[in-house]
């Protein structure tokens, strides 16, 4: 099991596998937001948060890693994931959603099989199989 090393991230491992140690990567963190937002807008920390990741997303990084750097990251959790399925047949990775996306986009271009966006909700998941023949449609 991989998990990030935000505290979330190890805590929901430890409650998911109760003495099951986990190996703990920064490559899984999740893409921190900016937050150097200068403005007298009073607005929701939703809206603020929705701001700040679309700002991201459109090349803005004040104080954070830039999307480039978060893609470079999630290719190389995408390899961990991977050199450990060889080895282990199944694993697993306790995330965050924006990483979580960029993995997927990273297992998807590399031939494993699985949804194009993971679950973005709260415990949410999704299940990745390495390429091979798609199973007939029944």
């Amino acid at each position: 099991m991989f998990t990030s090393p935000l505290k979330r991230s190890r805590e929901s491992a430890a409650l998911l596998v109760p003495g099951m140690s986990s190996v703990v990567a920064a490559e899984f963190r999740e893409a921190d937001l900016p937050s150097e937002f200068r403005s007298g807008l009073r607005l929701r920390p939703g809206l603020w948060g929705l701001l700040a990741r679309s700002a991201w997303l459109c090349g803005w990084s004040a104080g954070v890693d830039s999307l480039a750097m978060v893609r470079e990251r999630a290719k190389q959790a995408a390899a961990l994931l991977q050199e450990r399925a060889a080895r282990e047949d199944v694993v697993a990775l306790i995330g965050h959603g924006m990483m979580n996306m960029l993995i997927a986009r990273e297992l998807r271009a590399a031939g494993w099989r699985g949804p194009r966006l993971p679950s973005r909700r709260h415990w949410g998941f999704a299940v990745y199989e390495r390429g091979g023949p798609r199973p007939s449609a029944s």
